[in-house]
């Protein structure tokens, strides 16, 4: 029998104990040129990531599963949970983004606001509610700004005010699926496995033996719940694993290529090319053209 938690009631939540020693990690806003590149398949193990579609389009492939967000809804993407970013059309999107850390929520692990049976996206918010928390946004990367003496308390406050909102139409919002969950629980197996291994050698052969399944069986179930192959999927780890060292660190390309696990760093550039769009070094630009004024990662 599968056992889940469904989200608790709002009234068992307090800012004392859940946002008490909460913490902000960064704060973004991704223009159109940007998001209108692939984000591919990455994860992080220490944060919380929400995103707030200001303008346009994108799909999100979140724990296996694809979403649709449009203009005005909110992404919720839990600590743990492999996901990808891709523009819904060619307009691009302009997206805002914090990420938050130190969060506890009770029967939640940490750095997570939803359950595992929770859709990650939060719709039909009316205009106020809209309006309110793309405000709440604005403040935020405001303060941090302006770096006064307590610029960083003021943002952490508005955080909290936040997150109390989201809590509230998380738990408003009935917007749980036990049999979806039940359906996608070998191809999230999979997706985790293949996250936490993708730097080493993998075949489907090997994930069928450590599964101790048939692999034709996990080939198909994959596919149909994924949309796309075991071995498609890997690749695009490997990519998103690689965008974020373009992102995060000096390191050469070659040398990127080759931690991520590629063999030729050659082969990187073209398969790197083909998903997102354009090279690693015109990747590494366009990010880091945009960062220099509208991204901020700070830890307070």
């Amino acid at each position: 029998m599968l056992t889940v938690n469904y989200p608790p009631k709002i009234e068992n939540y307090s800012c004392c104990t859940a946002f008490s020693a909460i913490s902000l990690v960064s704060m973004g806003k991704g223009d159109i040129k940007c998001t209108r590149m692939l984000r591919a398949m990455h994860q992080h193990d220490d944060r919380l990531e929400i995103l707030f579609i200001k303008q346009g389009k994108n799909i999100y492939i979140i724990n296996g599963q694809k979403y649709y967000a449009s203009q005005g809804n909110v992404v919720i993407i839990n600590s743990g949970v492999p996901h990808e970013e891709i523009a819904a059309d060619n307009d691009g999107a302009v997206v805002y983004s914090c990420a938050v850390t130190n969060l506890h929520v009770d029967g939640l692990k940490a750095n997570c606001l939803i359950s595992d049976i929770q859709f990650p996206i939060i719709k039909d918010l009316s205009e106020y509610q809209k309006q309110e928390i793309e405000n709440m946004f604005l403040m935020m990367y405001g303060h941090i700004n302006k770096n006064s003496i307590y610029s960083g308390e003021i943002a952490i406050h508005i955080l909290k005010a936040l997150m109390m909102n989201l809590l509230e139409l998380l738990c408003r919002q009935k917007n749980t699926d036990v049999e979806q969950f039940a359906k996608c629980k070998y191809s999230n197996n999979i997706c985790h496995y293949i996250i936490s291994h993708f730097g080493e050698q993998i075949s489907l052969e090997k994930i069928a033996r450590i599964m101790n399944l048939n692999q034709y069986y996990i080939a198909h179930i994959f596919k149909k719940n994924v949309g796309s192959s075991i071995i498609e999927y890997l690749v695009r780890c490997r990519l998103g694993e690689a965008q974020s060292y373009l992102l995060q660190t000096n390191k050469t390309i070659t040398d990127i290529a080759y931690i991520v696990g590629f063999n030729s760093g050659s082969y990187f550039q073209t398969i790197f090319k083909k998903y997102i769009g354009v090279t690693p070094k015109g990747y590494r630009k366009c990010w880091t053209d945009s960062i220099n004024g509208d991204f901020i990662n700070i830890l307070m």
